[in-house]
């Protein structure tokens, strides 16, 4: 899982270092494509070959979809690491997520985004949200019960999450 805040930079030439940590997540590399917040995704290979499936089966008659097929596959890329750990962003990707200098990584589950450091300060405030964030956390069920509904400290998801 891509947890944490990581901060690099990224040169000239588009090269960006991945922490050795981050990188041990993706041993065979993996696919870079635009994130929707003016960032990028890096994705494991078979995390990207999931959603791939998942939105290949949209019918391309809607608009929106189409919209999201060309932004998440006209800009993708397979991203491989160099003998230093760095990974290649092209320049288009560089533009869309207006990357130059600082760079902020960005764990997010089951993928890592890539934020130009003003970019990632900016949302900050959106980040510290608590009421959008109770909203968001309403969502799930955080009450950890064990399978006899007593609280024996064994974390298990409430049963509104598993429905």
């Amino acid at each position: 899982m891509f947890i944490g805040e990581w901060y690099h930079t990224i040169d000239s030439k588009g090269r960006l270092t991945v922490p050795s940590r981050l990188r041990d997540l993706l041993p065979d590399g993996g696919y870079l494509t635009r994130g929707f917040d003016r960032n990028l995704l890096l994705y494991r290979r078979k995390d990207f070959e999931r959603l791939t499936n998942r939105v290949q089966q949209l019918t391309s008659t809607k608009p929106e979809n189409r919209q999201l097929f060309r932004h998440l596959f006209s800009g993708a890329v397979t991203a491989q690491f160099d003998k230093i750990g760095r990974v290649v962003v092209p320049n288009y990707l560089r533009d869309y997520a207006r990357l130059t200098g600082e760079v902020t990584l960005a764990g997010a589950g089951n993928y890592l985004e890539i934020w130009s450091a003003a970019e990632w300060a900016a949302s900050a405030e959106q980040r510290a949200n608590s009421e959008m964030n109770s909203q968001q956390f309403a969502l799930i069920d955080l009450a950890f019960t064990s399978a006899g509904g007593a609280n024996d400290g064994t974390p298990e998801l409430g049963a509104a999450s598993r429905a």
